[in-house]
């Protein structure tokens, strides 16, 4: 009996071990643009910035993947997809990383990156959840009123609110997800 509670207690540092994060990275999930119905889970680094992301594999062996060799990667906390041939500010973007903030008939992404100058610039993507086209939304009235109009077309009082005016830009996740829920839009005062 007290050998097997010895060998049972031994074990406990191991188990431990087994479920401690490599220095950071986290738990979280990536899937492959050559096996876009394979989600593979691991140890994972999401550089959004970088941008890439790092896998560490068994051992301590890492595997670098750029945005254009993947179709979405995640942790807990996050989940990315990767947005294809769209336009943030002068910048053409082939494949980056874009943050999904809200998903149902349509798709919210948020992309960031920092300029040549060492600024930040954030854009808000937007996609009907059956393509993977992005549409780049612009921060700026008519135009953005504009390009938001086709995707929350299925909403009467959300196309209303936006052809009134009483949505801005920094409204755009609340306008989003209240089309994706089917839940009132709340105007704020």
């Amino acid at each position: 009996m007290k050998l097997a509670l010895f060998t049972l207690l031994s074990l406990i540092p191991l188990c431990g071990k087994a479920q401690t994060p490599p220095k950071g990275f986290e738990h979280g999930y990536y899937t492959l643009a050559d096996e876009p119905t394979v989600r593979h889970t691991g140890w994972v680094r999401i550089q959004p910035f970088a941008p890439s992301l790092q896998v560490q594999g068994e051992g301590k062996t890492i595997t670098k993947y750029k945005p254009a060799q993947l179709v979405a990667c995640g942790t807990d906390r996050v989940t990315y997809e990767v947005a294809r041939d769209f336009l943030s500010g002068r910048m053409r973007i082939d494949a980056g990383f874009a943050e999904r903030l809200d998903s149902g008939q349509v798709v919210l992404l948020h992309h960031s990156r920092i300029s040549g100058t060492g600024a930040s610039a954030m854009i808000y993507l937007v996609r009907r959840s059956t393509e993977t086209a992005v549409t780049v939304l612009d921060v700026f009235g008519n135009q953005f009123r504009e390009q938001v109009l086709p995707f929350i077309a299925s909403r009467p009082d959300l196309v209303q609110a936006v052809q009134a005016k009483k949505v801005k830009y920094e409204d755009l996740y609340a306008l989003i997800h209240a089309l994706n829920t089917g839940q009132p839009y709340s105007l704020k005062k």
